[in-house]
């Protein structure tokens, strides 16, 4: 213990030097050129924000999660509060790893986690097959930064694994995030109907945004209404899975569609007997109101959204054999799959391109994007990279499975748990057209559901002897 706080006073030590260090580096540009004085008092506004989160770790971890909501939309280029915020998961990592360092600190807890850790710590060498492949740097550079937010599974884990509370923060972060989302994309969805002018228009009017990112709210919300020690908050968690659910609607998206239903009856069979039929009873009541709620205000506008829900919801059936776009996904992983067979252990790298025939657009596409997740890793990183994704993606939801079975198990860490199972699990399923390791925010979903995990296991007497 002695040891460990001189390790972090060296270490303070260090950052307040750095610290000052910067400060009277501007204070003397600032000489030189006096425009750099307005510099001077953002430095100090981000260095006591920075001060304050620092000395409140818990704090730190909520806000680090609920203010992704900042760059979880889809958008060419990159903005000054994406630049910011990037700034901030880097730091916050930064932190994080030096400390661990510092202080002597293993980062590995579980056997499986070697092989995560692993893998991105090779990830950045990759960039000798992005050269010898002629790829492109840029792209390199993105899909690095995007990797980025998988290290955060190790502080969120550590954050689940100390107390009850370090799980609820991480949870409420989460929620509070996918419902600012929601409610964005609820406004974008609003005013696109406003602006139709055509009754198709109204029926196909969609915000695909965040799809995979809705559905898992979704699956939390109801562990939420399922599972909550009161009625306040399974009250509080039925609605939440409402205002989510309806977000997860209107992405007309339906893998995820089909993952949450998927989601749901696994959930169903880990709950207890209790909360399973009194999560059934009042799931039937409040789908009886809500169906009454909808015919006593129905307009010409609401047959129109729902008639489009509908024929969205049919056409399921038919969808392999008569979905253009998602037939135009299995000849690009044919495409992926030769080239995979070219190189199959060490992969291709990122930002390598490769050709195929898109029926959505008539003409041949050199792209690196790789919509089946599997394929991608394969492609990309090779065989090895592959290997240990998957294992520890499957190893940890094994883990959390055991973990249930703890009879001693808090409430609200099995609350939790079974959430971050249960979509872990099902997420294998969109996976293999919708890839969740190329965007910020479902890379550091998985970072999110692996860290709640791993975490929450780790204070089970099951997984406990593991680590």
């Amino acid at each position: 213990m002695e040891v460990y706080a001189v390790e972090l006073r060296r270490g303070q030590r260090l950052l307040t030097a750095l610290l000052l260090f910067g400060i009277c580096s501007i204070l003397f540009l600032a000489t030189v050129d006096t425009t750099l004085v307005l510099v001077v008092p953002a430095v100090l506004i981000v260095v006591a924000v920075a001060v304050f989160l620092l000395r409140r770790p818990l704090i730190n971890v909520f806000v680090l999660i609920a203010s992704l909501f900042f760059t979880s939309g889809y958008s060419e280029g990159i903005s000054a509060i994406e630049l910011l915020h990037g700034s901030y998961v880097l730091a916050f990592l930064g932190v994080w790893f030096a400390d661990r360092l510092l202080t002597s600190q293993s980062i590995v807890r579980f056997p499986a986690e070697r092989a995560f850790l692993t893998f991105l710590l090779v990830l950045p060498f990759t960039l000798v097959l992005t050269v010898l492949f002629d790829g492109s740097l840029r792209e390199y550079a993105g899909e690095l930064f995007a990797m980025a937010h998988f290290a955060l599974y190790f502080p969120i884990r550590d954050t689940c694994s100390r107390s009850v509370r370090g799980s609820n923060v991480v949870l409420a972060g989460f929620l509070v995030l996918t419902t600012l989302i929601a409610l964005r994309n609820g406004f974008e969805y609003v005013d696109k109907l406003l602006q139709a002018t055509l009754s198709w228009q109204v029926e196909r009017a969609r915000v695909i945004e965040n799809d995979g990112v809705l559905m898992t709210a979704t699956l939390f919300f109801t562990a939420i209404g399922a599972m909550a020690p009161t009625r306040r908050w399974r009250v509080a968690g039925l609605a939440g899975a409402f205002v989510t659910g309806l977000g997860l609607v209107i992405t007309q998206s339906r893998a995820f569609w089909v993952t949450f239903f998927v989601g749901l009856v696994l959930m169903l069979i880990l709950l207890p007997a209790a909360d399973r039929k009194r999560f059934l009873r009042t799931a039937a009541l409040g789908f009886v109101a809500l169906v009454g709620l909808a015919l006593a205000t129905l307009n010409a506008d609401q047959v129109l959204i729902i008639g489009g829900l509908l024929n969205r919801f049919a056409s399921l059936g038919s969808a392999v054999s008569s979905d253009l776009s998602l037939i135009n996904r299995f000849f690009e992983s044919r495409a992926v799959w030769s080239q995979i067979a070219q190189n199959p252990v060490v992969g291709h790298g990122a930002g390598v391109g490769y050709l195929f025939f898109d029926i959505t657009r008539h003409a041949t596409d050199t792209d690196s994007f790789v919509h089946n997740a599997y394929l991608g890793l394969w492609y990309k990183w090779g065989l090895w990279g592959l290997t240990l994704v998957v294992f520890f993606w499957a190893s940890t939801v094994v883990s959390g499975l055991r973990a249930l079975g703890d009879v001693t198990l808090p409430q609200w860490r099995r609350i939790g748990l079974t959430g971050a199972v249960v979509a872990a699990a099902v997420y294998s399923i969109p996976a293999n057209t919708s890839n969740p390791f190329i965007l910020n925010d479902t890379i550091f979903l998985f970072a999110l559901l692996w860290g709640v995990i791993r975490g929450n296991a780790a204070a089970s007497t099951v997984i406990a002897g593991e680590h």
